[in-house]
């Protein structure tokens, strides 16, 4: 798969990166970012194409290419779409853990609108304004510019308290998603399309569905009944245990 033959330079003068394969049956797919896992995922359910296959990867770096070349079992544990194809529960779990980090992030900036509200209405309002980050193109320009806000008026304590919880509601809806997308996984299992000859996943069930709801479980415990307590007592709006005793 020579980098001189003249389809390889076609692709070279349209584009920054690109992949190439050959087929049992003698043909070559060249593919661009957009295409390539649709193509080389047909070409694998298809037989077409091998886990031990040789992948190369062309990519634009600077004023030249830097070109690696890796299997094709190799080069899809790099991308979701392909690695599905071999371990198709994991990968249900994994689709599910980022799913869950995106839905943890937003019920993050929620409930901190929630809370602040009703202690300091201008930090729920800026910090609203950030979940815009979820509206395509728009979102990401302007997520960043409350905080830049709430920093330059001093409301530091805000700051890092939302910061501080869209931390943490990224790692307990990670682990949530992961159990939710491992779940419907192990459930579809026998449906799922898998390439032939693909080995059977080990321990799929423990690791993508047992474990995560183990630690989901655990850690949404700890949150209920510690660190939401918590939270709400030192943004203002104290729970009743966490209430201080009144005075007689």
């Amino acid at each position: 798969m020579s980098s001189t033959e003249p389809n390889i330079e076609t692709f070279k003068n349209q584009y920054d990166w690109f992949v190439a394969a050959s087929t049992l049956d003698g043909q070559r797919q060249i593919c661009t970012r957009e295409d390539f896992q649709i193509v080389l995922r047909e070409d694998i359910l298809a037989g077409r194409l091998r886990a031990k296959d040789l992948v190369r990867v062309y990519k634009k770096k600077g004023g030249g290419w830097a070109e690696s070349t890796s299997s094709l079992r190799d080069f899809a544990q790099q991308h979701s779409k392909l690695r599905a194809v071999y371990e198709p529960v994991w990968a249900h779990a994994i689709t599910g853990c980022w799913w869950g980090v995106l839905a943890g992030i937003g019920l993050a900036m929620l409930n901190s609108i929630i809370i602040y509200s009703k202690t300091d209405p201008l930090v729920a309002i800026l910090g609203a304004s950030v979940l815009a980050h979820f509206i395509p193109r728009f979102g990401r320009n302007i997520a960043m510019v409350p905080f830049g806000l709430l920093g330059l008026m001093g409301k530091m304590a805000p700051v890092f308290g939302i910061l501080t919880g869209m931390i943490l509601f990224a790692i307990l809806g990670a682990v949530s998603g992961m159990t939710i997308g491992g779940a419907i996984g192990w459930n579809w299992e026998d449906r799922l399309p898998r390439a032939p000859g693909a080995p059977v996943e080990a321990y799929v069930a423990i690791k993508s569905v047992v474990l995560p709801l183990l630690g989901s479980l655990l850690l949404w415990g700890v949150y209920i009944l510690v660190l939401y307590p918590l939270a709400m007592h030192m943004a203002g709006s104290p729970l009743t245990f966490w209430r201080t005793p009144s005075q007689p």
